[in-house]
């Protein structure tokens, strides 16, 4: 997806094991991780490369993190409006839309600021009717977007883990 680690903050998530387009956090992920906040993970390095099951997330072994809720948001959440993370939780983030206009992009941003503009993740698309996914990390009180660039896409899916660390 990123031609570089260090492009704008970017989470590049490839996964075994998804469904839907959905990354369940039991699925095999590897992160490529550049200019994430040190909160997320647990440094201030910028770029860090390793696997969930055995790295670690928001600062935890991945054996420290417990899935305590997971809500598949898809008919209450909508493309294009900002949330706010209020769970006091770390949130792992999975959308997937279908797209309708060739050559656009779906966007996620997130940060501290209740505008956010920082990319933390996307994925673009050549062709209309193309599937987009992005997966992400959402600091507690963080505010998070998922947004298309061109088009109105078709929300297929989005899904919401709580992690309990």
């Amino acid at each position: 997806m990123f031609n570089t680690p260090d492009e704008i903050g970017a989470v590049d998530v490839r996964t075994r094991g998804a469904k839907n387009g959905v990354c369940p956090l039991d699925a095999t992920a590897l992160l490529s991780l550049a200019n994430i906040p040190a909160e997320l993970t647990g440094k201030n390095a910028a770029t860090a490369t390793m696997a969930v099951d055995s790295g670690k997330v928001g600062g935890y072994l991945a054996s420290e993190i417990v899935v305590g809720t997971q809500v598949d948001y898809t008919a209450s959440k909508t493309l294009g409006t900002v949330y706010q993370n209020t769970t006091g939780k770390l949130v792992f983030v999975s959308v997937s839309a279908h797209s309708t206009t060739a050559s656009s992009t779906l966007h996620a941003v997130s940060e501290a600021n209740a505008a956010p503009t920082f990319i933390v993740a996307y994925q673009s698309v050549s062709l209309a009717g193309n599937v987009y996914n992005v997966s992400f990390f959402v600091p507690k009180n963080y505010y998070y977007k998922v947004y298309v660039d061109l088009g109105t896409p078709t929300l297929d899916k989005w899904v919401e883990n709580v992690l309990g660390v």
